[in-house]
């Protein structure tokens, strides 16, 4: 009797110590839990993506591959698939499966004598603690806190929120965390999309994701999928013979085609750039952001393209520069590795290849092409239908082959279409570079950007980093400078030789012509279609550079110093700066600041950015009287110069594109008006162009500044591009006529004197101007008449 009590004391006694051992153990497992209802408000990091105008997708910036989906909007069968897989009695149990885990304990027993993996019981919840709050570290310590904080969840936690947490949250490998970016990079659907064969797939991934690869581990995914089709019908959520035709279906992965995404690289730079300063880097990566911009896809392309052909045709122009290297006959495939990485990201633009000489004689030349390791074959015949190779010289002889090129030359050669077939020439990687940028004169959206030929050769944005003199560019607003202070389009100014002190030690500038003549007085018309420097410096100086210097800064170019040389283009401005200014001209003379982004959307769908910011009073007040009316919005922009002078310098521009210095572009069947610009030296080369709703700026030049050479000029290095863009923006589409001012009068003027003229001559024009401000022989000052009449009487 005495001896069982004595074990039923020492039963209790354990019992109370085994549970104060345990209660210690948990209340210090408790200690250190980390705070679990952080889980109510999780937001998880997810994708933030680029949109152009029309709704494709342009971009992606993450950290982590994540669409977030909430539970309601997921599939049943999606949900069904992970919780069959998982934890089939997730929906019953309060955070630990008691059952699976008595369960792994004797299976892990007979494991742990047979030398086999153990598995092991985790709850879904359970893998949410782990994956939000806890480590992966492998130990009794880190299963404890699992289990004590899973019991916790349950209780703040719906089973729904729960399960939203994990199916958002969980990796899947390649590069995707949650399930809708898996079902994206597995199979190119959303979740809606997916049948049944690829729903199981995905739910047999978080057991291992690179264990059950598509390509690389077939079999075993195929077992995996067809795991979890068995686990679904025997939990009765499958019928049988779906499960079974499912799992005869083949696992095909089906990646993004990101082809079909729009290449406008420096565009969305600037974009994650602008993102950033708007908010800041977390804000891009982590938090979803729908970022409408206003690119216009088709634009884009032919912006590239124009850019592209315009610089590759000024290249050749100089001729062929010759191999890239010679390898040598000895370690070649050591100096091919070398030579492929420091030119691959430059030659694979524009459809073009690294090639190697293998043989070379007075006929032929063969080539291996570095990436497909393949070889071609080009001879004489081929070789004579490319003459800028021989500085364009024709009927090349076959012999100069060999002077050409040399066994184990690696060259740039380019690969073309025709037909069904593959067309190889000879090619090289200009070194001169560029930009084009157009803008909607009407709100400042920028449709196309382009900044430099190769973005993967070179990051930097040519459209909005570079700063380089416009060079006669500038001009229109010292002739703009002039009609707000009294001037006429047909006032005259003599284009005479002119000597300027420029002060103390600074010795004379004498300013001359791109021909070195001087052609006596010429209206502002002739002045600025012929781009006359001279004449310009004068008008500069008789205006009073101040107040030139004050329009440009009106026009948001700059804050430069009032010098005369600023009056030819001397200062530097960005080529995205410079079309705002002349998108301002179209615009009636109100400026817009060139605008990348349309809307910002956060995670929630909430507007958090909005390009335009007009609102229609009148609408607020009718629809408060519950009328409803058609919207009336004011006009976007700025005022900076009245709208006459604005249709003035318009009308005068594009005088410049029939008779001036860019008259190339007379034979373009609707309205364009520009400027050319080039610099000192030929160094930089301009063109700002615009039809009525679209402004274009095209800049070419080296990045360390050099000449482009003899008559390089803006009218033959710039304009061609624009010219090749504005065709083929407007090759399915009308152009409308530059709308004419209320206030405008159109009167008959000969062009070289800018008298009024009633019969029509063969010099007869109509000149732009305020009604009631036509003069017929607009001199300025008494003393201006003087000078012009002794300039004539010297000349005749």
């Amino acid at each position: 009797m005495k001896t069982a009590l004595y074990i039923f004391l020492v039963f209790i006694l354990g019992s109370f110590l085994a549970l104060a051992i345990g209660l210690m153990s948990i209340i210090n497992y408790t200690k250190d839990l980390p705070d679990y209802k952080q889980l109510r408000e999780y937001s998880p990091s997810i994708i933030s993506r680029l949109y152009t105008g029309n709704g494709s997708l342009l971009a992606e910036f993450s950290k982590q591959k994540r669409i977030f989906v909430p539970i309601a909007s997921m599939p049943d069968k999606v949900i069904n698939a992970f919780v069959s897989a998982e934890d089939k009695n997730f929906f019953k149990h309060s955070g630990l499966d008691f059952f699976s885990i008595s369960k792994a304990v004797v299976i892990n027993l007979k494991n742990l004598v047979k030398g086999k993996r153990l598995v092991g019981a985790s709850t879904i919840t359970q893998q949410v603690a782990k994956n939000f709050l806890l480590s992966n570290e492998i130990s009794l310590n880190r299963k404890m806190k699992e289990a004590l904080l899973s019991l916790r969840i349950e209780r703040i936690l719906s089973k729904n929120r729960i399960l939203e947490l994990y199916l958002n949250e969980i990796f899947l490998g390649n590069r995707s965390y949650g399930v809708a970016a898996a079902a994206l990079n597995y199979f190119n659907k959303s979740l809606d999309e997916l049948e049944l064969h690829e729903i199981a797939y995905l739910a047999g991934l978080p057991k291992g994701p690179n264990n059950y690869h598509p390509v690389k581990n077939k079999k075993a995914a195929i077992i995996r999928r067809n795991y979890v089709l068995n686990r679904m019908e025997e939990d009765g959520l499958i019928l049988k013979e779906d499960a079974t035709k499912a799992s005869l279906q083949p696992i095909i992965q089906k990646k993004l085609n990101y082809k079909e995404k729009i290449y406008a690289p420096y565009f969305i730079e600037e974009v994650r750039r602008k993102i950033i300063e708007m908010y800041d880097e977390k804000a891009l990566y982590s938090e979803g952001l729908n970022i409408i911009t206003t690119i216009d896809p088709e634009m884009q392309e032919t912006a590239i393209s124009s850019l592209r052909i315009g610089l590759e045709s000024y290249d050749k122009r100089l001729g062929w520069r010759g191999p890239l290297e010679n390898i040598g006959p000895k370690k070649k495939e050591e100096k091919l590795k070398k030579i492929i990485k420091k030119y691959s990201k430059t030659v694979r633009v524009h459809n073009k290849l690294l090639a190697q000489v293998i043989e070379v004689n007075d006929k032929r030349v063969r080539l291996r092409l570095l990436k497909y390791e393949k070889e071609i074959e080009l001879n004489s015949k081929n070789l004579e239908n490319s003459t800028w190779i021989f500085n364009n010289k024709k009927n090349m002889q076959s012999k100069k082959i060999n002077s050409l090129f040399n066994k184990n030359d690696i060259i740039v050669v380019s690969k073309n279409e025709k037909g069904s077939k593959f067309e190889y020439k000879i090619d090289q990687i200009p070194k001169i570079n560029g930009a084009i940028v157009a803008i909607d004169p009407r709100n400042g959206r920028v449709l196309s950007m382009s900044g430099g030929y190769n973005f993967d050769g070179s990051e930097f944005n040519r459209a909005t980093q570079a700063r380089r003199q416009p060079g006669s560019a500038f001009k229109p607003f010292v002739y703009l400078a002039a009609l707000e202070n009294g001037y006429l389009p047909n006032s005259r100014v003599l284009d005479a030789p002119l000597v300027i002190d420029q002060g103390p030690n600074l010795g004379k500038w004498k300013p001359k012509n791109y021909s070195g003549n001087f052609y006596g007085p010429s209206t502002l018309r002739i002045g600025l279609e012929k781009s006359r420097n001279v004449m310009t410096v004068r008008l500069a100086n008789e205006v009073g550079m101040k107040k030139i210097t004050d329009l440009a800064k009106r026009f948001k170019l700059g804050n430069f110093p009032p010098l005369l040389a600023t009056s030819l283009g001397a200062e530097e401005v960005t080529l995205i700066d410079l079309v705002a200014a002349y998108a301002s001209f179209v615009n009636g003379g109100r400026y817009n600041e060139p605008a990348i982004i349309e809307k910002i959307q956060n995670r929630n769908g909430k507007v958090i950015f909005r390009r335009d910011q007009r609102v229609c009073k009148k609408c607020l007040i009718e629809i408060k009287n519950n009328n409803f009316i058609k919207p009336l919005l004011p006009p976007e922009g700025n005022k900076v110069i009245d709208q006459n002078h604005a249709f003035q310098i318009t009308w005068m521009l594009k005088g410049v594109t029939k008779r001036g210095t860019a008259k190339s572009l007379k034979d373009i069947k609707f309205s364009v008006a520009g400027k050319t610009g080039t610099t000192n030296d030929n160094m930089d080369a301009w063109f700002l162009g615009f039809s009525s709703e679209l402004v274009v700026g095209v800049f070419v030049g080296y990045d360390t500044p050099k000449s482009l050479g003899e008559n390089e000029t803006g009218g033959r290095v710039a304009v061609p591009i624009f010219k090749d863009f504005i065709k083929k923006v407007y090759q399915n589409k009308k152009s409308r006529p530059f709308l004419v001012p209320e206030n405008i009068e159109m009167i008959k003027i000969d062009y070289n004197t800018g008298k009024k003229i009633v019969n029509k001559k063969k010099n007869t024009i109509y000149e732009a101007f305020s009604k009631g401000s036509f003069r017929s022989d607009p001199i300025r000052r008494q003393e201006d008449e003087e000078v012009i009449n002794d300039f004539e009487d010297n000349l005749y």
